[in-house]
């Protein structure tokens, strides 16, 4: 085998599960840091009475500080598990990005500008209405690889976004006591 053909499915190979674990952890921490820094201090006001003594952004900064640490700890782990990961580690982020299918951009994007959507109708209607459709569709088009008939997973994910809507719906409404739009 000639060296250009070894190369060449050198880099076809499936990723080290280390490598991914890492990279992972890293868009976890990204995640988080997003979190703390720009979602919390632009959607959650820290003006008004602090009945129990806690501010407002009191919790949700607690699980932006679990998610930095929890992603640094997997982060570390797959670094542990695989020492040469330290010394492949720029090489492979290139060669990560020059392969990434086509495909999961495209899910990646779809999922994303649904989401947007999803918040935008939020805004003009209610929870118990645009909810279920955003689950269903989402559904659907997630499991397009699914080897299940069309009837089958239509109705399993049909089912599936009535009962998540209805159980969030009763745990927001009557056992937490928080209005959802």
């Amino acid at each position: 085998m000639s060296n250009q053909v070894k190369t060449m499915a050198q880099n076809h190979l499936p990723m080290n599960p280390n490598h991914k674990n890492f990279l992972v952890g890293l868009l976890f921490m990204l995640v988080g840091v997003l979190f703390l820094a720009v979602i919390i201090p632009t959607q959650i006001g820290t003006a008004g009475d602090f009945s129990f003594g806690l501010p407002p952004d009191f919790f949700p900064k607690i699980i932006g500080w679990i998610i930095v640490m929890l992603s640094a700890v997997f982060m570390i782990q797959s670094l542990l598990k695989n020492r040469e990961l330290l010394q492949t580690l720029p090489g492979e982020l290139q060669r990560v990005s020059k392969t990434i299918d086509i495909v999961i951009i495209r899910n990646v994007v779809v999922v994303f500008v649904t989401c947007l959507l999803y918040y935008f109708l939020l805004q003009i209607s209610s929870f118990i209405i645009i909810s279920p459709i955003f689950i269903f569709l989402l559904g659907i088009f997630l499991s397009l690889g699914n080897k299940a008939t069309v009837k089958k997973r239509i109705i399993l994910v049909f089912t599936l976004a009535i009962v998540t809507t209805a159980v969030v719906f009763y745990a927001f409404e009557y056992l937490l006591h928080v209005k959802l739009p």
